[in-house]
């Protein structure tokens, strides 16, 4: 497992602070299956540190294979009302396809069900 940098401090409220974001690309070894991969829109997950619901909606779309970016929100509460106020929703995580809110694990969950999710994330909406 790769080692993360050290993490600079940066003054609360300031021009520079930092948002803390990784990207989740999961493994294969299928040649096939990395040109699908790369075909996916950009899926952007807004998580809060403590949270079990964030860790959950993070290891559902891994394991469905969705390649995703993972910014963590926890000690940014510009950025925490701003989500409250795009999306509509005060909890963490939020979830977002291609620029656009869709919810968080429970509506990750039911479009999965649906089938939506797949099509959502691969397919022409």
């Amino acid at each position: 497992m790769a080692e993360m940098p050290p993490i600079k401090p940066v003054e609360k409220g300031s021009s520079s602070e930092a948002v803390l974001c990784r990207v989740y690309i999961p493994p294969s070894n299928e040649v096939g299956r990395r040109s699908v991969i790369a075909d996916q829109k950009e899926v952007v997950v807004y998580v809060c540190r403590h949270s079990w619901r964030c860790w959950l909606t993070s290891r559902f779309l891994g394991r469905k294979g969705y390649r995703f970016k993972v910014i963590d929100a926890t000690n940014n509460s510009r950025l925490c009302s701003w989500l409250a106020h795009f999306t509509g929703r005060e909890k963490m995580p939020y979830v977002f396809i291609d620029h656009r809110p869709v919810g968080g694990l429970s509506e990750i969950r039911a479009l999965e069900s649906s089938g939506a999710l797949e099509h959502l994330v691969r397919g022409g909406v």
